[in-house]
């Protein structure tokens, strides 16, 4: 039996399936459409969850575990060593510490290295650094312009 610490909240899927039903009644016909959904439980923070028989007050659930289940025992442990490289891309769910890591480091180096010399966003360098040239030309007229109107006032 595995079994783990919850360290956040967690929406779980249980073997005693918790079912919602969903019913429609056609305005033609007046036949009802039904469609069943299976709801997860929440868990609560500090729970303890296993798969498969625990121990007394452990609340069994199905499906893998999460990063954010600290494991309480050897076959938990190799439970979270088996999905790590799948927490680490990221394929398990975003905002796990690891994507974030990931997106930090992957922002830090862009910002190093800057926008490509290339086009970018279908601007040419050239282009964009005539437009540069433009708006500055235009900020010295429009603080020209006001410099006059303001002694204009004050006459």
């Amino acid at each position: 039996m595995a079994r783990w610490k919850l360290m956040t909240g967690h929406y779980l899927h249980t073997p005693e399936a918790t079912e919602w039903e969903h019913v429609e009644t056609d305005q033609a016909s007046g036949k009802q459409n039904r469609k069943r959904f299976i709801v997860p439980c929440y868990m609560e923070k500090d729970a303890t969850v296993c798969q498969g028989p625990g121990m007394p007050g452990d609340i069994e659930f199905i499906g893998p575990p999460t990063p954010d289940m600290v494991p309480l025992d050897d076959e938990a442990r190799k439970l979270n060593a088996e999905y790590e490289p799948v927490w680490r891309k990221g394929e398990f769910g975003v905002g796990t510490e690891a994507v974030m890591n990931d997106l930090s480091s992957r922002l830090a180096k862009a910002m190093v290295e800057g926008p490509p010399p290339a086009a970018v966003g279908g601007v040419s360098g050239e282009k964009f650094a005539e437009l540069q040239g433009q708006v500055k030309m235009l900020m010295e007229q429009n603080a020209k312009l006001l410099e006059q109107l303001g002694r204009q006032r004050r006459a």
